[in-house]
């Protein structure tokens, strides 16, 4: 170690003592070797490591090289006595050939054990610019690295196992030989030795084949064709010639045909893993360019900063030594001096000049440190800027990345922007609001630290540490952090608050776009109902007109009966007088009542065919209006019974006693209830469930699976697609339940907060656990109710089937209602 210290003792730059190593930087050692301020000037330090841990670890990369040698070459011993073991059992039968091979093994183990014992003896040398760029090659920062993989000499190797094969090729034919053959092909695997792959020859006149034969009801013949599924690949197979004709339909490709699709694929794969590696490699290229940019700006800009404030307190220092004058006393000076000193004292600010002068100056330097706030702002820029490249390069953006030098411009082109100004604007803005994110991220994990040092009760030995300076520093920071937590949590309730609000207002909107489509159905059928009223009115006025008529008709008839009674009793009279004589006058009186009989006679018949014929067509109107009011009425109904849908899955007394369970929990009355979703029609998986629901509170939801099992839900809880979290029901009136069964499954309080789970990979999904969850096919899912559901009230004996009556889901078909509480 002295010798070492001594050949790298001091910095090529700064000539001072050397502490650390940068495995990263380039081979010059300048530059790799590093003092103290060589560190400070360097920023990434991940790969800087101290000289002694270094050492240590190419020590220790030494040692472990070594032991991967020995035990690559004890593996190797091994299989040449494995070998020699199964070479020995046959020894007897060919006793020249083995003979020779034996020489052939000792002499290999001979030299392969004087090589470890060789390793074992020697000790490893440090090579130090040699040791430390194989070290850099392969360490991973954090004091981890791979082992580099030790070159063996296979040449001798290899020639002992060609000269071991063909030796024993001859004798191929011999059944002991098959467990040898097999070891040398294990061990040229084992050492990735290429073996020579003697090709089969084809014969172009014979029908391509595999070297199988076809198992398919022990047909024993060999594979001449594939046949190939593209929509089941668990039914593709081979086929012989039996199989051809057993499945004539099946569609086959030949053995020729099979090969150079296989052969297509592979060099589509190997194609598409070239495309992928190089596209792999252009986005590191790509961040090491942009990581390269932001460090050299880092490095320019701090390095000016120091060197403009190194010339500022230079500037500073001559100036006060300039100032800085032997203070004489009064006697000491001439009549031009005194009076001076006369004339300053005779002020009444002495010192104003002096003021305005520093005044001016700092004026000056208040300029001087706004331009170095300028350019460590414009640092952070180009922090938020390279951070946006690397998101680019990440997500494989096809917009033009943003250039390092460019971000200056925002800030001299503020007074004419342009469309690529406010691109970076918002891109810088973007950035800005992540920060604050990540900002709002830490507060909770710091405040959650906090709490758990509360809760352990450390807290207070840690601001009341026995240390006093250091209890004061503590204590500073924790005032500052309760300072600091206070704007905290007034951003961090802002923005929840601001959620929350953007959520209730989604909901009201809903809300009200669906009481407003109500609303005007409900008008529409008023307005409809008000006008048939108005007919029915219309209608029952010109029946009272008719009935008038009716009455006046009776009247004339009347009238007509008495005046035919006149006529009889003047007929009975007249024929008295006709009896007892014969006088004109009483003729000519008969006569003129026989006439106005006749007279009252035609107009009382057409009077009563013109009443008869209004009376017809009126009767008539009447029955379309009494046709067109029940049509009416019954659309009302309909649309009365079409507002409360029932579910087809539930029986009408159990429906009832849902409704109620709702109506009890929520303390609102259900005004009506519309069918959302059914698994059948509208598709029975998660994309054709939340396509329906997405947005939608207040959800009753009936299941029956296919074992017969009828159960279901009901939340007041809104269903987010990409909510993807826990649902609080601060109401408590979400519950399960199963007309199975009979039974209902209450929301416990503690658990209130996982009432549902809004998550847009799964189906409808209720409590922690979960109680009751649908898969994304609505046939797989799982049950653990009692999780977050209260079911203790009943003797279940396997709370897992009790819902499905299985142990998955199953669905035969889904309904989902939403109904609207008043």
């Amino acid at each position: 170690m002295s010798s070492i210290q001594l050949e790298i003792k001091n910095c090529g730059n700064h000539q001072l003592e050397i502490v650390a190593v940068d495995l990263k930087a380039p081979k010059e050692k300048k530059e790799k070797f590093l003092c103290v301020k060589c560190l400070i000037e360097r920023v990434d330090g991940n790969y800087i490591v101290l000289l002694k841990e270094g050492l240590e670890m190419i020590q220790e990369m030494k040692k472990k090289c070594k032991l991967q040698v020995m035990t690559d070459t004890q593996q190797q011993l091994e299989n040449i006595k494995n070998l020699q073991s199964s070479v020995s059992e046959i020894n007897k039968l060919f006793s020249d050939v083995f003979g020779k091979l034996q020489n052939n093994f000792d002499e290999n183990i001979n030299s392969n054990q004087q090589e470890i014992e060789c390793k074992e003896k020697t000790t490893e040398d440090v090579n130090l610019d040699q040791d430390f760029e194989t070290l850099s090659n392969y360490y991973k920062g954090n004091f981890v690295y791979d082992t580099p993989k030790q070159q063996m000499d296979l040449e001798s190797f290899k020639s002992l196992m060609d000269s071991i094969q063909s030796q024993l090729s001859w004798m191929s034919n011999a059944q002991q030989f098959s467990q040898i053959f097999e070891s040398i092909k294990k061990i040229q695997t084992q050492y990735q030795i290429e073996q020579t792959i003697s090709k089969k020859g084809v014969d172009k006149h014979k029908t391509l084949s595999l070297g199988q034969t076809c198992n398919n009801n022990d047909h024993g013949l060999e594979i001449i064709m594939i046949y190939l599924n593209e929509n089941e690949s668990n039914q593709s197979g081979l086929a012989c010639s039996r199989c051809i004709q057993q499945y004539p339909r099946r569609e086959y490709i030949t053995i020729e045909d099979a090969n150079i699709k296989w052969k297509e694929f592979k060099r589509q794969q190997n194609q598409m893993i070239t495309n992928y590696n190089n596209n792999r490699f252009a986005k590191f290229t790509s961040a090491i360019k942009s990581i390269q940019q932001l460090k050299d700006i880092y490095n320019q800009t701090l390095t000016d900063i120091i060197q403009q404030l190194e010339r500022k307190r230079i500037m500073n220092k001559d100036m006060s030594q300039t100032n800085q004058t032997i203070v004489e006393e009064i006697y000491e000076l001439n009549e031009q001096e005194i009076q001076k000193v006369v004339e300053i004292l005779s002020l009444k600010d002495k010192h104003l000049k002096l003021q305005k002068e520093q005044d001016y100056q700092d004026q000056i330097d208040s300029i001087f440190y706004q331009n170095l706030k300028q350019n460590l702002e414009n640092l952070m820029k180009y922090d938020l800027l390279t951070k946006h490249n690397l998101l680019r390069i990440q997500n494989q953006n096809q917009l033009k990345e943003q250039k390092v030098d460019q971000i200056i411009d925002i800030d001299e082109k503020g007074q004419t922007p342009d469309i690529n100004l406010f691109i970076k604007k918002f891109e810088l803005q973007d950035e800005y609001i992540s920060i604050l994110d990540d900002a709002f991220n830490f507060y909770r994990m710091l405040q959650q630290d906090m709490d758990d040092l509360q809760n352990q009760g450390k807290l207070s030995q840690i601001l009341n540490s026995e240390q006093e300076t250091q209890s004061q520093i503590i204590q500073q920071q924790y005032q500052a952090f309760q300072k600091n937590s206070s704007k905290m949590k007034v951003f961090i309730t802002a923005e929840e608050n601001y959620k929350q609000l953007v959520a209730l207002s989604d909901e009201l909107n809903l809300n009200k776009q669906q009481q407003q489509l109500i609303q005007t159905q409900v008008d529409e059928q008023n307005k409809q109902i008000e006008t048939l009223n108005q007919q029915l009115e219309l209608l029952k006025q010109e029946n009272t007109k008719y009935k008038d008529e009716e009455s006046k008709k009776e009247e004339s008839i009347k009238q007509i009966e008495t005046l035919n009674q006149q006529i009889e009793l003047l007929k009975q009279e007249n024929n008295k007088v006709k009896e007892e004589s014969n006088h004109e006058e009483s003729i000519k009186q008969i006569e003129t009542l026989n006439q106005q009989i006749e007279l009252l006679k035609q107009e009382n018949t057409k009077n009563q065919k013109d009443a008869q014929g209004k009376l017809t067509i009126k009767d008539q109107e009447i029955q379309t209006a009494k046709q067109k009011y029940t049509q009416l009425q019954q659309e009302h109904n309909q649309y009365k019974e079409n507002l409360r849908e029932q579910p087809k899955l539930l029986s009408p007394q159990f429906c009832t006693e849902v409704c109620k369970q709702i109506e009890d929990k929520t303390k609102k009355s259900i005004r009506c209830s519309l069918l959302m979703y059914q698994a059948t029609r509208d598709g029975m998986n998660h994309t054709g469930f939340w396509n329906k629901i997405n947005g939608k509170s207040n959800l009753l939801i009936v299941f029956k699976s296919k074992s017969g099992n009828i159960f279901g839900a009901f939340s007041p809880c809104q269903w987010l697609q990409n909510k993807n979290a826990y649902v609080q029901d601060d109401t408590l009136s979400s519950f399960l339940f199963t007309q199975t069964h009979n039974q209902f499954y209450p929301l416990k309080e503690a658990n209130k907060a996982n009432a549902i789970y809004s998550y847009s990979s799964y189906g409808p999904t209720f409590g922690s656990g979960h109680d009751l969850y649908i898969g994304t096919d609505f046939q797989s899912g799982s049950s653990s109710l009692g999780t977050t559901y209260q079911c203790d009230q009943y003797q279940i004996p396997d709370a897992t089937i009790h819902l499905f009556g299985q142990a998955t889901p199953n669905l035969e078909e889904c309904e989902i209602f939403e109904l609207i509480l008043k």
